[in-house]
């Protein structure tokens, strides 16, 4: 059945995720790459520099995908010390608005260290095949201008949100 609003490449990856077939032609076919580079890193990984999947084996390593590639080079240890320093970030806002001076303030930054946290657990989702393939970046990493400048920006103001508290 065709779902409204919906392009057919994104009707294709939702159709597969929810399939119980998961082959690893069609919609699922990124998510069984980004899942071969991750137990082909095992618990240390490769090396930096020395992933084989980021060399075409993976389409958009570079941007959905990049988790993948880390866990391939740096391992499944790597990407722990990655996503604790996400969750420390996340907490760093969380902070932040906790003590802020006004609600407008609490509502920024709360609201800053929530995108982070969507995204960043929105691309592990999506690269460990628990979400449909979505083109969620990864926060800082993912390849993209207007995201990590966007980020960058917020960030900044929960900075300056921080620096006026007493």
């Amino acid at each position: 059945k065709k779902m409204p609003f919906l392009k057919d490449y994104q009707q294709a990856r939702i159709a597969h995720f929810l399939s119980p077939d998961k082959n690893d032609q069609g919609g699922y076919y990124q998510t069984a790459q980004g899942l071969r580079a991750i137990e082909r890193g095992g618990w240390i990984g490769v090396g930096p520099g020395n992933s084989l999947f980021k060399q075409g084996h993976l389409p958009a390593p570079h941007t959905d995908f990049i988790l993948a590639v880390t866990g391939e080079e740096w391992g499944v240890a790597g990407m722990l010390v990655l996503l604790t320093l996400y969750g420390l970030l996340i907490f760093f806002c969380r902070q932040v608005g906790h003590t802020a001076g006004n609600t407008f303030e609490m509502l920024v930054a709360t609201g800053m260290g929530l995108l982070l946290f969507v995204q960043v657990f929105g691309n592990m989702g999506v690269v460990l095949g628990i979400w449909p393939v979505t083109g969620m970046p990864l926060p800082f990493i993912s390849y993209g201008g207007s995201g990590l400048v966007c980020l960058l920006i917020g960030m900044g103001v929960v900075l300056g949100i921080s620096r006026h508290q007493e």
